[in-house]
């Protein structure tokens, strides 16, 4: 397919693929809802859905998903024998774990992108239902609270309560009221947010187009500093890199963005402050503190003591057994070195050069320039700094994407 071809785009419409769009929905997006206290007997349903329908596919196992496979065994076998401990199920849920992003790929190909795209867009505009009026009026937000609570279905926190479409925030400390969309907490979000923008940055070669500004908007409200760095990122690159941006506006618009970006990031508070502060509280990792700082130092204090074995594929080998620490705090904030400390240096390493080759050869598949390549992997980078979403289907099946142009 031709990237910027927009007779090509249309197939991928709602309009045109309803129930592949709640099929999509309901394998894509569910497993990382907090909206029932049934969520792993749910995704036990949809891994069986989604292996019978990649069971279909004449090219169901590849080199791509057996090497994979063939990693988390070793990873598996290694700690089985240093930890000595070998829980089964938890091995079958790892196995389960780097399986379904795979029949996720086998079973949409080129159109998760798309897919994708419409929607986190759509995701994004139904929030914007509950956020903008929270913001008008404290009764709003509070009865939109009261709401959630009615329905009952967040079992996991106690200070907000997501409602499958919808994730109510309290104000926090500084007086912001976030918007988290339909995910865990607003950071996240911005994760998916982000990577719709950029997807649809490159299949619709437009900055200001509808959906763009409705992702730009979602974007600003969750106040998410990984987020707005990444978006900073994005739409720099972008301006630089375009060929149909006029010399002119490059000349005048990137000095325009770069003073937009200095100033945001030193008068917001939630950005230079937040980095400042997060970072001198928790770089002497104590042992009230989870922020993504605290974490990353954990990962590496963590990775230099098992540096071959790795340790925290499972629960029971990723718990401290040291009191001042606690078991299993440290693990998920920062994906790259929560991986490194799943997989050890050397499975860490081979993960993350199929993860990048990967993506490379989707985009010579898809005929993108190398531009693109380059912006897709500053902007992961970027996300997954700063969240666990590694651990989940959409962000690891880009291991996997080579297989697109090849199923």
């Amino acid at each position: 397919m031709i990237y910027n071809d927009i007779r090509s785009l249309n197939k991928y419409t709602f309009k045109r693929n309803k129930l592949d769009y709640f099929l999509f929905y309901f394998l894509f997006f569910f497993p990382v809802l907090n909206w029932t206290s049934l969520r792993r007997e749910t995704y036990y349903v949809q891994f069986i859905i989604a292996f019978l329908l990649a069971l279909r596919n004449k090219n169901f196992i590849s080199l791509t998903f057996i090497r994979v496979l063939i990693l988390w065994i070793v990873v598996i076998l290694l700690q089985v024998i240093y930890f000595k401990i070998a829980p089964i199920e938890s091995y079958v849920g790892q196995l389960m774990f780097i399986s379904y992003p795979y029949f996720m790929i086998i079973i949409f190909k080129e159109k998760i992108p798309h897919y994708f795209i419409n929607v986190v867009v759509f995701i994004a505009i139904v929030s914007s239902f509950f956020y903008f009026p929270s913001l008008v009026s404290s009764k709003i937000h509070g009865l939109i609270y009261n709401f959630g609570s009615f329905l009952g279905l967040d079992v996991f926190h106690n200070w907000k309560t997501s409602f499958i479409i919808y994730t109510w925030e309290p104000m926090n400390s500084s007086g912001l009221i976030r918007n988290a969309g339909a995910f865990a907490e607003p950071g996240y979000f911005g994760c998916y947010l982000l990577m719709a923008l950029v997807w649809n940055l490159i299949y619709s070669q437009e900055v200001g187009n509808v959906k763009n500004c409705v992702l730009l908007l979602a974007i600003i409200t969750t106040f998410s500093t990984a987020a707005y760095l990444a978006s900073y990122f994005v739409l720099a690159y972008w301006m630089i890199t375009n060929h149909r941006t006029k010399k002119i506006y490059v000349l005048l618009g990137v000095p325009i963005l770069l003073t937009i970006i200095c100033f945001s990031y030193i008068k917001l508070e939630f950005m230079s402050q937040k980095l400042t502060r997060f970072y001198g509280r928790e770089k002497y990792v104590s042992t009230t503190v989870r922020g993504r700082f605290g974490a990353t130092l954990k990962n590496i204090e963590q990775i230099m003591e098992y540096p071959l074995t790795g340790r925290g594929l499972i629960r029971q080998t990723n718990s401290y057994e040291i009191e001042e620490y606690g078991p299993g705090k440290w693990g998920n904030t920062n994906s790259w070195s929560a991986f490194m400390v799943r997989l050890g240096i050397i499975g860490f390493i081979f993960f993350m050069v199929w993860y990048v080759n990967s993506i490379r050869r989707y985009i010579l598949y898809e005929r993108l320039p190398p531009k693109y390549f380059y912006l897709i992997i500053g902007t992961l980078f970027i996300s997954l700094s700063s969240q666990p979403i590694l651990l989940t289907p959409a962000f690891f099946s880009f291991v996997y994407f080579q297989e697109i142009g090849q199923t």
